[in-house]
């Protein structure tokens, strides 16, 4: 799956594939796999990820739920 995405100024972003996504999103990574999974299946989309690990677990999730990762981490 193609992570690209791109942003046109109003407010959605737009997948490679064409489908429009409106971020729904979170600074929060919360360090348990249920309450994360809860998250993505009550909507949020995107989460902030402070570390290699929490980026592998949205990333984890990303086909089931279309949780996609902020890399925003050192290194």
């Amino acid at each position: 799956m193609n992570d690209t995405l791109y942003g046109h100024g109003d407010g959605f972003l737009t997948r490679d594939n064409g489908q429009r996504l409106f971020p729904i999103g979170f600074y929060e990574h919360p360090a348990e796999d249920d309450a994360l999974r809860d998250m993505a299946e009550s909507g949020v989309n995107l989460v902030m990820c402070g570390s290699v690990e929490a980026f592998d677990r949205a990333h984890a999730r990303r086909e089931r739920h279309l949780v996609l990762g902020l890399q925003l981490y050192e290194g």
